[in-house]
């Protein structure tokens, strides 16, 4: 099996490449730079799969719409017309609504995309596109992955990594899960998809972490990570509806993530690390 993973220097597609390297060896990847005036000088004949992962997440950039939807269309229309079997769209849970002012419930099966910041209207629309072009020859994937962390990507436990220094938190709302998915188990995500045989044209996915922790649970992680020891207030569950009245809390506490039932594809399978593990491992990585 041979698959193309667009952006060489992406920090999404280089850790496709080192995990597939390390756990699929057999299979063939090349990653490549793709711009569009370099876009029809590529061959994607030949290749099983085109894994699109680039993408701009600054909203004030200029070219989030060009790259994030117009260009990923393009690469999906030459991987059609090239003979690709299978093309994955590396989407983004972005594409709802978690603004202060929405529902906090899990999204669920029937719950509307509606961005509300250009960067998940961008991939909204870049879906939108590309979805036109499958059919039975041309398998069309698209992976709403939430926020996803790893070796080279530690944005987002570097949030978790400022506000363990606070050192004193509350010992609450361990209910409100956050979902999030480490990059080893989206890279596995992605193998799966790429060697299963969905017969599907158009296939969703919603990739997270099976055991999806709150945001105290990933303090207490990467604390224990770093050897700290967090100060922590426990609080009455009882207590817990009073205190998330102060917006102050409840935009540091609230939970953001999908339904459990919306994410068990391939029965979990792609889920080959467990979060507290990743924490750790991420850590001892990027802190050395």
């Amino acid at each position: 099996m041979r698959i193309f993973v667009t952006g060489k220097n992406g920090k999404v597609g280089n850790a496709f490449f080192e995990y597939m390297c390390r756990r699929h060896p057999d299979v063939m990847v090349d990653r490549v730079s793709v711009k569009p005036d370099v876009l029809c000088q590529l061959d994607f004949s030949g290749y099983d799969a085109v894994y699109c992962c680039i993408g701009i997440t600054d909203e004030n950039s200029s070219e989030l719409f060009s790259v994030n939807r117009d260009l990923c269309f393009e690469i999906a229309k030459k991987s059609r017309d090239e003979g690709v079997k299978d093309f994955i769209y590396l989407s983004s849970m972005a594409v709802y609504d978690f603004s202060e002012s929405s529902n906090m419930s899990p999204v669920c099966a029937d719950t509307p995309a509606n961005p509300v910041r250009n960067y998940g209207r961008s991939k909204i629309e870049g879906e939108k596109l590309i979805k036109q072009l499958s059919d039975d020859s041309f398998r069309v994937h698209i992976v709403r992955a939430p926020s996803i962390y790893g070796y080279g990507l530690d944005a987002y436990l570097q949030y978790y990594k400022r506000q363990a220094d606070r050192r004193v938190f509350l010992d609450a709302f361990h209910d409100m899960k956050r979902s999030a998915i480490y990059a080893d188990n989206l890279s596995e995500l992605v193998y799966l998809i790429c060697t299963g045989n969905n017969a599907e044209s158009l296939s969703y996915y919603f990739p997270q972490n099976r055991d999806a922790m709150s945001y105290i649970e990933f303090i207490k992680a990467v604390s224990l990570s770093e050897n700290k020891k967090p100060i922590l207030i426990k609080v009455p569950q009882s207590f817990e509806s009073i205190l998330f009245k102060n917006k102050r809390i409840r935009d540091r506490y609230r939970a953001v993530m999908y339904d459990m039932d919306l994410s068990g594809h391939f029965n979990w399978r792609y889920n080959v690390v467990s979060s507290k593990d990743s924490v750790r491992i991420t850590f001892g990585d990027f802190t050395k």
